[in-house]
């Protein structure tokens, strides 16, 4: 079934991943490409060139559209990236995984200070990190955390809720990824539960 916001959001889309690609974008945006005070996520992207990736579209997560890329290494999940745009910003969400257990998370919320369409079409989009939740994970349980690159208590309530919303949505993404791509016209989507901080089923619509 066609959607008359696809190629919209496919446009968005495309202009959030060159925004992250490159050290001319990069400069500028320079928020969304800050490097990961985890010392754990930054090891493991060394050993990316290894990696292949693959990429799923979801729909009903972000309203300008979500793309979730999943990275492996010999058929092995190292990593999910996911973009997802809103009118008046993004998140930014990247998830490691080691022997099948998920180790580090982040998650950026960046503001563009007005609704997208107000922004000209030759002005570059403004940028500001609002949230910046970093954790490293041992057990399930936060190992470390930072906040907007600050060091946290990672025993406190609010780390472990974190932690905890993280890695649903992790898990949910780890989920999306085994599915097969769509067919054509057909966009997956969840079909129950993401207002529990997961996706229990996804369904192709």
């Amino acid at each position: 079934m066609g959607h008359p916001n696809t190629a919209r959001a496919m446009a968005w889309l495309l202009a959030g991943l060159l925004a992250l690609a490159g050290p001319a974008a990069l400069a500028a945006s320079p928020a969304p490409g800050d490097p990961s005070p985890s010392g754990l996520a930054r090891s493991m992207d060394a050993d990316r060139v290894r990696w292949h990736s693959s990429e799923r579209m979801l729909r009903g997560y972000a309203a300008e559209g979500t793309s979730v890329t999943l990275w492996r290494e010999r058929g092995q999940l190292r990593k999910i990236e996911l973009t997802a745009l809103g009118e008046r910003g993004r998140v930014l969400a990247e998830f490691y995984w080691r022997a099948g257990h998920l180790v580090s998370a982040r998650e950026r919320r960046i503001d563009y200070g007005r609704h997208i369409m107000e922004i000209p079409a030759d002005q570059a989009t403004p940028m500001s990190v609002v949230q910046d939740d970093v954790i490293d994970y041992a057990g399930g349980l936060p190992r470390l955390w930072w906040r907007d690159g600050n060091p946290g208590q990672p025993r406190t309530a609010e780390a472990r809720s974190r932690a905890r919303e993280l890695g649903r949505l992790a898990d949910s993404l780890r989920r999306l990824g085994t599915l097969p791509p769509p067919a054509k016209g057909c966009e997956w989507q969840c079909g129950a539960d993401w207002d529990t901080g997961h996706c229990a089923r996804f369904v192709c619509r």
